[in-house]
């Protein structure tokens, strides 16, 4: 077969349901796991938690990977440089139509 490898079968779904394997037990896709409340009191209370909210997000921060100082230089020299460069390409595209248009027109001679 050329050495071609077949890829291991799904967890679940329906290609694996058309090749006669099942889903195994205890996996589900990961669109199908859904974070039920056990109630709406609960649900409510989550809500309305300002320091534990405040708490999640000093959590969620500590994990990112901040830019250093020299990168954030590096990428914002990038990003100026090529809106000038893109700016200078669409400046001369427009020069070129225009000029066309005038020819073909007589236009603004």
């Amino acid at each position: 077969r050329l050495g071609v490898r077949d890829p291991p079968p799904l967890p679940c779904g329906r290609a694996n349901a058309a090749a006669g394997a099942g889903p195994r037990k205890g996996l589900r896709p990961a669109w199908h796991s859904v974070h039920r409340l056990s109630s709406v009191k609960g649900a409510v209370l989550a809500k309305l938690d300002p320091a534990g909210f405040v708490r999640e997000v000093r959590q969620e921060v500590a994990r990112v990977t901040w830019p250093t100082r020299k990168e954030t230089l590096v990428t914002t020299g990038l990003v100026l440089a090529l809106s000038a460069i893109a700016a200078l390409f669409f400046m001369l595209v427009d020069w070129i139509i225009a000029g066309a248009m005038r020819l073909l027109f007589g236009l603004g001679v």
